[in-house]
């Protein structure tokens, strides 16, 4: 897609002369017609807590017509007001614009090291700074001359700044550096009198597979625990049917099936140079075992997540959740608000099933079959259930075949889960006290009975 926008781009450079080009960044690229003023391409990253919107531009020289720089910002404009103001949004081009350092009104967009005078473009780019909140990242930084200046005459002696770089004020703090490069710094030889301008940005972005009732390998814990008690005691309180279905994959980190991961992580638009590393990384990976102190013999590892590996928690929570999103995608799960309905709530592979009593057995079934398409198998001997009000006779659940256990009382990270209102107990194995002190605090906190809204 890149390489038919620079196609068609050379194609009509002839055509476009002085006119402006606004390129945007958005998810599933469409590349419309190339008009005289202006080409887009769309992306949007998404994450949390905010997506990332690009927009790249090419404005006009000073010797354009009035007329022809206000069409360029008021297009631009109108696209910048288009975005939503909880994203990241970020501008960068050459806008053939001179901002100088900045002043007591520019100081909250402009830095110290902008260069040269203002001129009146740098004014109309200054002008829209300011309208939009956005701070133009290659005048904060102190840098050498070279790494400021972004473009160059072809007899050496003329040198400026004027591209840039701008993000919103709210996330000036997640830029951590802003600088130009020449071709020998990045082994460029495309000749062209503009210097590279990069700006290093820290984002925190959230993988958009992720269940948003699934707490992964956070710190925390707390959260689920408290879920399922306030659940059942609410259903307990209105003499309403639930059964709670507590799952156990057998060796799940070890059992993912990579080349289904693979075609997963391909279908959700992983960009493609993430993807081939991921898949290097993988590839031919090998180990050993240690038997009475002699090594055996290197086999191929072709199943499972790496342990130890600060990736591994991120993708399989990716497939718990790929699991979890088409297995679920039909069932109503429980409700437990007035406008609010749950299937399961899960942390890490520990996942916890919601439903009535009528669709169990179905939900049931479908999370089985989805996890054996990635490799997951449900533990029988492991994975119970509790049915809450529910006291018509046996109610049997079964996973291929096996009919699973019932119970009133289950651990679940740490603490238990009973059918009496789902009153939390402290675990102990021997002499250890899981729990300690802070079961105290968690009495406590639990103690003021709060409620969810009314089913």
């Amino acid at each position: 897609m890149v390489k038919e926008i620079k196609r068609r781009a050379a194609a009509s450079k002839q055509n476009l002369g002085n006119r402006n080009w606004v390129i945007v960044a958005k998810k599933k690229p469409t590349l419309g017609p190339l008009v005289p003023r202006q080409m887009w391409y769309y992306l949007i990253l998404k994450g949390n807590p905010a997506n990332v919107s690009i927009i790249s531009t090419f404005a006009s020289t000073r010797d354009a017509t009035e007329t022809t720089k206000d069409d360029f910002y008021d297009e631009l404009q109108q696209l910048s007001s288009s975005i939503a103001a909880r994203d990241y949004l970020i501008v960068a081009g050459d806008f053939n614009a001179k901002v100088g350092p900045s002043d007591q009104t520019t100081r909250q967009i402009l830095g110290k090291f902008g260069q040269g005078h203002r001129c009146e473009n740098g004014q109309r780019l200054v002008n829209y700074a300011l309208m939009n909140h956005l701070v133009i990242t290659n005048t904060i930084f102190q840098h050498k001359p070279s790494h400021l200046l972004t473009w160059h005459s072809n007899d050496g002696v003329t040198k400026a700044q004027i591209d840039f770089i701008l993000v919103r004020q709210r996330w000036r703090s997640s830029v951590q550096d802003s600088r130009s490069y020449d071709g020998a710094d990045t082994g460029s030889q495309s000749g062209s009198d503009h210097r590279l301008v990069v700006a290093k940005i820290l984002l925190r972005l959230a993988i958009r597979r992720k269940n948003k009732f699934k707490v992964g390998f956070d710190i925390g814990c707390t959260d689920n625990i408290f879920a399922f008690r306030l659940i059942i005691q609410q259903f307990e309180r209105y003499n309403l049917p639930l059964i709670l279905m507590f799952l156990d994959f057998i060796a799940a980190f070890d059992s993912v099936t990579r080349q289904r991961l693979w075609k997963i992580l391909e279908n959700d638009g992983m960009p493609l140079k993430f993807f081939e590393l991921m898949k290097a990384y993988y590839d031919a990976s090998v180990s050993r075992v240690r038997i009475y102190g002699e090594e055996t013999e290197e086999f191929l590892v072709e199943f499972g997540v790496k342990q130890g590996c600060v990736l591994s928690p991120t993708l399989f929570n990716y497939c718990i959740d790929w699991v979890l999103e088409n297995a679920l995608s039909s069932y109503p799960g429980a409700q437990v608000g007035k406008n609010l309905s749950l299937t399961d709530l899960d942390y890490a592979d520990d996942v916890g099933l919601l439903s009535d009593p009528v669709e169990a057995q179905n939900m049931l079934n479908s999370v089985v079959a989805w996890a054996d398409l990635i490799g997951l198998k449900v533990s029988t001997e492991k994975t119970k259930f509790m049915a809450i009000n529910h006291n018509t006779g046996p109610f049997p659940l079964t996973v291929n075949q096996v009919q699973l256990e019932k119970v009133n009382r289950f651990t679940y990270l740490g603490s238990q889960l009973c059918t009496d209102a789902g009153v939390i107990r402290p675990v102990e194995d021997g002499n250890i006290n899981w729990v300690d002190m802070d079961f105290e605090v968690w009495s406590l906190l639990v103690s003021h009975d709060p409620e969810i809204s009314s089913i």
